[in-house]
């Protein structure tokens, strides 16, 4: 039968191969007490750093060390060859490790900058670089002529945060984090805490953690008994209700939940906005506190 092992057929052993000499394992834990405990794997596998078995050498210079560190030190400090430390590779000429430079995905090198390239180790790091230094957006694969023309680029065509330059796939992410650049300036209507927005007034106030008192029945109530309530609630068939965006009708759980779908989408917002119904809601909620 296709799919089933015959019972009578022993499955083949399973062997693990180490990638830097021939041998084989029978388990990952001998393969890696192998990999640990050998000295031949200490330094690159290349014609000029070896390890013979009692001594560490430069092929180059014909030159032997009782430890890794000392080859790599004097790797480091001689003229006679060039060294790349953060592969730990040794080149023959200042060329072939530019090469390596421009191939290994362990560099990443600004290929703009005149003179000494620099070279960081994290692709983001370059992506800023470029920006920063040279207009460039990466995205787009395009140049522009100075940071103020590349300002306007990314915000015409990405979404990008104009305080910190962070950039986002979308609209409503962009939104979200624009709030951790708010001031705390949102008091709670119960207590005197301070936070960057309404709904996280309303998690403070839901989660139990408000000192005046308030709580998610309150709050429940309150908005319930106001007249507006069938702008922001949908009651269902068995007599439940919950709340609703007034504009996209999306449902939701509790307060909080809407005040962020309201503040992050923009099609939405206006409705949090001065007039806009859960605005007045929270003008409401606020004067209703003894």
């Amino acid at each position: 039968m296709q799919g089933r092992q015959h019972p009578f057929i022993v499955p083949p052993r399973q062997y693990f191969h180490c990638d830097r000499c021939p041998r084989y394992f029978k388990t990952p834990d001998a393969l890696d007490a192998h990999r640990q405990n050998t000295k031949k794997h200490d330094v690159e596998t290349s014609p000029y750093l070896i390890f013979n078995g009692t001594e560490y050498v430069c092929t180059l210079c014909d030159r032997g060390f009782n430890s890794k560190q000392a080859l790599y030190l004097h790797c480091a400090s001689t003229s006679r060859h060039v060294w790349c430390a953060r592969c730990e590779r040794v080149f023959v000429t200042a060329a072939a490790l530019d090469t390596h430079i421009a191939q290994s995905a362990k560099h990443n090198a600004c290929n703009e900058c005149l003179g000494a390239r620099p070279d960081f180790e994290e692709p983001g790091d370059l992506v800023a670089h470029m920006a920063a230094e040279h207009f460039y957006c990466a995205g787009c694969d395009v140049f522009l002529g100075s940071d103020a023309e590349l300002l306007v680029h990314d915000r015409y065509y990405h979404f990008i945060c104009d305080i910190c330059r962070e950039y986002f796939s979308k609209d409503t992410d962009l939104r979200a984090h624009r709030q951790t650049h708010q001031p705390r300036n949102m008091p709670c209507i119960g207590c005197e805490r301070t936070f960057r927005s309404f709904s996280a007034v309303l998690v403070h106030i839901e989660s139990g953690m408000c000192k005046g008192g308030l709580s998610a029945a309150w709050l429940n109530d309150t908005a319930y008994q106001y007249p507006l309530r069938v702008d922001y609630t949908a009651v269902e068939e068995t007599g439940e209700w919950r709340y609703k965006c007034p504009g996209c009708l999306a449902e939701f759980h509790n307060l909080a939940c809407m005040y962020q779908h309201v503040e992050r989408v923009p099609a939405c917002s206006h409705h949090a906005s001065p007039t806009g119904c859960l605005d007045l809601l929270r003008v409401h909620m606020a004067s209703s506190v003894c």
